[in-house]
């Protein structure tokens, strides 16, 4: 196996556990407050066509945060099943 297909392999692999993770903790929407904890200044995104989630992390994140546990914190915190987004979704961002 050369260097450039176990890359390919590695990537792919990454990009996997990443779905299965995020499919695994995600619930579809995030649009009812009342499920989540009341803040006065709770930060949330209402998503726009062109719109991911990897976008959302990466405006939201901290310089050294990882982005992949940025999306699943959010995920986590949405109750997302996917990592899909659509239009007028509410997209809460949770506070460290």
């Amino acid at each position: 196996m050369n260097r450039k297909s176990f890359k390919k392999i590695n990537l792919l692999l990454i990009l996997t556990a990443l779905i299965i993770i995020a499919s695994y903790s995600i619930l579809s929407w995030a649009t009812d407050s009342s499920s989540h904890p009341s803040h006065e200044e709770e930060i949330y995104v209402v998503v726009e066509k062109g719109d991911t989630l990897w976008d959302i992390a990466k405006k939201h994140k901290k310089d050294k945060e990882d982005i992949r546990e940025v999306i699943y914190n959010i995920s986590k915190y949405n109750n997302m099943e996917s990592l899909n987004i659509v239009p007028g979704q509410i997209v809460y961002i949770p506070s460290k």
